[in-house]
């Protein structure tokens, strides 16, 4: 859902037809906020080219109680990652809960100097579930990620920037919209496809990863947005890259 009343972080509400949409997660149980996520995700308006996601400090904790739940989030979560579309995570003073687990199927993940970071943990004998586990370690590695998981320890702001649990520390959330917006600016065909081939870097080996970077450097090379570049380019003007609704 878009934006619609100012937030206390700043972000003020979006213009109808704005390339971004800034995405709330809702209140209430993990599990109904990422049910409700996928449909507003699976709803965005046509002309969307980037989507910021603002995950609250106060986020549920609660984690699946069944098998049935546990596919729920893991498809969940991966819908979230898998969009084509650039994300932007803007995270609260606290990332804990679901927020943990959203923000690292974020491409980018923004927060406050003040931010402290909390990976779920084996809690009353169940195990993190999601596929956080995986993300955790592919973000940042096999030592960081078992010491996260395993102590459960709260990170603060300088080391989860140095390790990649946060990508960027701003003291305005207003760069986290500036940055979307900016994201949204280029051609979304070429992010699309970059996009693809960094999520696909972590399972696929490195033949297959070339083998698709041919394919997609194929199809985005015969794009109408890769002739735009070109000409603007070669005629020395800013380029007008657009979505596929032609905006």
């Amino acid at each position: 859902m878009q934006a619609s009343t100012p937030d206390p972080r700043g972000v003020a509400p979006r213009p109808a037809r704005d390339p971004v949409a800034v995405v709330d997660l809702a209140a209430g149980s993990a599990t109904d906020a990422l049910t409700e996520l996928v449909a507003t995700l699976a709803a965005l308006p046509p002309g969307t080219r980037a989507v910021l996601l603002r995950l609250p400090s106060d986020a549920a904790g609660d984690r699946p109680a069944d098998e049935d739940a546990v596919t729920a989030w893991q498809q969940a979560l991966g819908v979230v990652e898998d969009l084509p579309l650039p994300t932007v995570a803007l995270l609260g003073d606290r990332c804990t809960g679901v927020a943990f687990d959203l923000a690292l199927c974020c491409d980018v993940r923004v927060a406050p100097g003040t931010v402290v970071v909390r990976a779920p943990t084996p809690a009353a004998g169940a195990l993190p579930v999601g596929g956080t586990v995986a993300r955790l370690v592919r973000a940042v590695g096999q030592g960081v990620a078992r010491d996260l998981l395993i102590t459960g320890r709260t990170v603060e702001a300088p080391e989860a920037l140095a390790w990649g649990l946060v990508t960027r520390l701003v003291p305005d959330p207003v760069a986290a919209l500036e940055l979307a917006a900016s994201l949204a600016a280029l051609s979304p065909e070429a992010l699309a496809a970059t996009k693809r081939l960094a999520l696909g870097a972590s399972q696929d080996s490195f033949a297959a990863g070339l083998a698709a970077e041919l394919s997609l450097w194929r199809t985005v090379r015969a794009g109408a947005n890769a002739q735009e570049g070109l000409s603007a380019f070669a005629e020395k003007r800013d380029v007008r890259f657009t979505g596929p609704d032609g905006r």
